[in-house]
């Protein structure tokens, strides 16, 4: 009896380890799915802070990059602190301006009780690689001009037609694609027209604008003021478009001259449909700083003449999707005209080579883009110096 006292004894002992034991392992495993769900949560907060944290970043270098595509610069730009609620949580930035061409930004991301602070240094980073192919005049079609100039380079893919109807004399330099044809029986005998055999083909050019949709927002987003077409512009460029870029989804028509002086010295005008100088309305580069792009989807057509009152360091860029016309005497400045179907250049050209700037959103030069087809809006206009995270006590 006594021994069967002692087995039920241990077996009462033994049954009490094991659920001792089993209840041990059954709350180490809640707790562990517990701690595990909690460092799942944990995480898509801290990551969420973050995203909140680079959103302030992104919402700053907008704002700062409106703010230079306006024509203005960084030393008076706002630095006052910004707060938004965004995704269920908020961002808070604060603005240092380092230098008239640097910024430092820290953002502070918050949601739920988690909070990351990260900082970023840019610096306007405007100018571009200089335009570096030669030809002054390049076409994937067929190119006719009434007066080249010495030293110049002209490519014409298909057929380039050469004539001089003015007192000048010199070497130029012609290329064509594949079975294109010189036709340079009109040229005077004081010419010397050197045929270059397989010429370096021209710079690509790729405007995204022609190639693909954009919404009116991410076009603003890009710097430019929005127009519907067709605009017809009467009294020539509206005050409020000066020195800034210009998009217009139509056809555009200038029926006056523009002058690019003064503190009025740049002008960028991206026309989907066609753009034309009419009767006889210029485009007068009539500062040394001026520069002026003029890009059309369709034709583009200058009418009244196109020069630089005597200064030859004015820059400007001529691309057509289509034809480009030029009907009365341009030239006086550093240029190149693009073109897919045609140039025709009917009077006086006189347009200089030299290493010059186009820095376009949308426009693609090179296989290197001008601002817009990169990783955001602010590639072009801002280069990254430095990126850290901080810790948040610092903000």
């Amino acid at each position: 009896m006594e021994i069967w006292r002692r087995e039920k004894g241990s077996t009462i002992l033994l049954a009490i380890l094991v659920l001792a034991v089993g209840s041990a392992l059954v709350i180490s495993l809640a707790q562990t799915k517990q701690n595990s769900i909690s460092s799942a949560i944990a995480q898509e907060r801290s990551t969420r802070a973050l995203d909140l944290a680079e959103s302030g970043l992104e919402t700053v270098c907008q704002q700062a990059r409106a703010h230079i595509m306006d024509g203005k610069d960084l030393s008076n730009f706002s630095t006052e602190q910004l707060t938004d609620q965004f995704g269920g949580g908020e961002f808070s930035v604060k603005t240092q301006l380092l230098s008239n061409n640097r910024l430092q930004i820290t953002s502070r991301g918050r949601f739920g009780d988690i909070t990351r602070v990260v900082r970023e240094e840019v610096e306007v980073n405007l100018p571009s690689p200089p335009f570096d192919d030669e030809w002054v005049v390049a076409t994937e079609g067929e190119l006719d001009i009434k007066c080249p100039i010495h030293n110049n380079y002209y490519y014409a893919e298909k057929r380039l037609v050469l004539n001089d109807n003015y007192n000048r004399s010199g070497t130029i330099y012609v290329g064509t694609g594949p079975g294109g044809v010189v036709e340079d029986q009109n040229i005077k005998p004081r010419w010397t027209v050197n045929k270059m055999t397989n010429p370096p083909k021209p710079q690509e050019i790729e405007v995204e604008f022609f190639e693909k949709s954009f919404k009116k927002k991410e076009i603003e987003d890009m710097g430019f003021i929005y127009l519907q077409g067709p605009q017809n512009w009467n009294d020539g460029l509206p005050s409020a478009y000066e020195n800034k870029m210009i998009f217009v989804d139509g056809d555009l028509n200038i029926n006056k001259s523009v002058t690019l002086s003064g503190k009025f010295q740049s002008l960028t005008i991206i026309a989907t449909g066609n753009l034309h100088f009419n009767g006889s309305a210029q485009a007068v580069l009539n500062h040394p700083d001026a520069s002026l792009n003029l890009i059309a989807g369709g034709d583009l057509h200058i009418n009244g003449g196109m020069h630089a009152a005597g200064n030859d360091t004015a820059q400007a860029f001529l691309y057509s999707g289509r034809n480009i016309r030029l009907n009365s005497a341009v030239g006086g400045f550093v240029g190149r005209l693009r073109a897919k179907e045609g140039v025709h250049v009917n009077q006086e050209f006189e347009i200089h080579v030299a290493p010059m700037n186009v820095d376009i959103p949308g426009v693609i030069i090179g296989g290197q883009d001008g601002g817009s087809n990169n990783k955001g809006p602010n590639q072009g206009i801002f280069a990254v110096v430095s990126w850290q995270e901080i810790d948040p006590t610092e903000f």
